[in-house]
């Protein structure tokens, strides 16, 4: 018999990353394997708000997450990235990965995906990663700097994160761009001059991080 798609978890508070995570560890200590809806609230549930910073930061492609995490932005206090979110901790929690594995692996799928890449990864808000990226660019502000210079065209940053970013009447500038500016040249033209800046961000970040 399948294990059911959509179980009762009305004893988590889907709003609080300790009870989530709750769950998880719970549930890799036991064996248990959750339910697919189980992941679906809680990427609606847990918050994508940045913690208050200067800056808030992506990135996409080439060593763009080992340059944000080798510099211990979350520490410094000044920078924020998905990661410094509830559902972004939650998402990059091994044991996360590791229920999902087993979620997926006795049969269910997660909004219609079968494959552990396209459900953490696939470039639309349905993946989990997706919808978090979209709720995380919603509730960005101010300048922005993308670390993008090797992005695929293809992936979450262009085909949801920056459109987000230009809807967002709260986001100021992109690498040093004004959204206004970059709002007039289209998306693909604005993924354009985001990605051949992409070297000022990362330049810019790094000079301020060591002041």
């Amino acid at each position: 018999m399948g294990i059911s798609s959509m179980a009762d978890y009305s004893h988590i508070d889907f709003t609080d990353l300790q009870s989530v995570m709750s769950e998880v560890i719970s549930a890799e200590v036991s064996g248990t394997v959750l339910s697919s809806n189980f992941y679906t609230q809680a990427v609606d549930g847990l918050s994508a708000m940045p913690p208050a910073s200067e800056y808030h930061l992506f990135g996409s492609g080439g060593n763009s997450g080992s340059l944000i995490n080798d510099l211990d932005l979350d520490g410094a206090g000044r920078y924020t990235h998905i990661q410094s979110t509830d559902v972004g901790k939650f998402l990059a929690y091994g044991s996360t990965g590791n229920a999902l594995v087993n979620t997926l692996s006795s049969g269910q799928s997660i909004n219609g995906f079968t494959s552990i890449g396209d459900v953490l990864n696939g470039a639309t808000t349905n993946s989990l990663w997706g919808k978090a990226s979209l709720n995380y660019a919603q509730n960005a502000t101010g300048d922005i700097f993308a670390f993008v210079r090797d992005a695929d065209p293809d992936r979450i940053f262009s085909q949801v994160e920056l459109q987000a970013l230009l809807d967002n009447p709260n986001v100021t500038s992109i690498n040093g761009i004004s959204v206004s500016d970059l709002r007039a040249t289209g998306l693909s033209g604005a993924f354009s001059a985001v990605k051949a800046s992409s070297d000022y961000a990362t330049s810019f970040i790094i000079s301020e991080a060591y002041v």
